[in-house]
């Protein structure tokens, strides 16, 4: 009777945990980096759009928008990756002591700053794709705002696939402190070009 094979419940079972394996694997992915995500995600959005709010704001050209945009990508991007890298290697060194391990931690925090560099260079060119169409300045303003706060919405949203909270509230949560950087730097940028725009001609 062994020629016959498992029982149908048995390969129903093992495809079932095939199928769930990958999605397993990705909940463990979100629950171990998810602060990376977000964080740099977040921050790499809003201060994107800041500069885009900014130079929208003092009346300038798209080609300063995107330079402005992907020096601050670069740049910005760049700083958050190592500044996670030192500290997390800096926490472990404290938390573990003696039982250090050099070249075990600094994979382990080398990978975080893989995900954190990642995570910002993604989510913060999208405010930043507009500007490359052919298209009106004030459209691509709005293009690039919808972006934004769609972009952090679904960030804050997905972040509840670990975190168990409110998609609504997590979502908004993120959209609301996009809006007041985004504004803030709109601001900044129409007071220099109303009140000190001719001196810097």
């Amino acid at each position: 009777m062994g020629g016959l094979g498992p029982p149908a419940d048995s390969q129903e079972g093992g495809l079932i945990m095939a199928t769930l394996r990958p999605a397993g694997r990705w909940i463990a992915f979100g629950e171990h980096y998810v602060r990376d995500v977000v964080y740099a995600a977040n921050d790499g959005i809003v201060t994107t759009f800041a500069v885009v709010a900014g130079v929208q704001g003092a009346g300038l050209t798209s080609m300063v928008v995107l330079a402005l945009g992907f020096a601050n990508l670069a740049a910005d991007g760049l700083s958050m990756a190592v500044g996670n890298y030192l500290g997390i290697k800096s926490e472990r060194a404290v938390e573990l002591k003696e039982e250090f391990d050099n070249r075990a931690e600094t994979l382990h925090a080398a990978k975080h700053a893989a995900v954190t560099w990642a995570s910002f260079a993604v989510a913060g060119v999208l405010p930043l794709i507009p500007f490359l169409l052919g298209t009106s300045l004030e459209r691509k303003f709005l293009l690039s705002m919808l972006a934004a706060a769609s972009s952090l919405f679904a960030v804050g949203a997905l972040r509840t696939l670990v975190t168990r909270r409110s998609p609504w509230l997590s979502g908004l949560e993120m959209l609301l402190v996009g809006a007041l950087a985004g504004s803030a730097a709109f601001a900044a940028g129409w007071i220099v070009e109303r009140f000190g725009g001719s001196q810097f001609r």
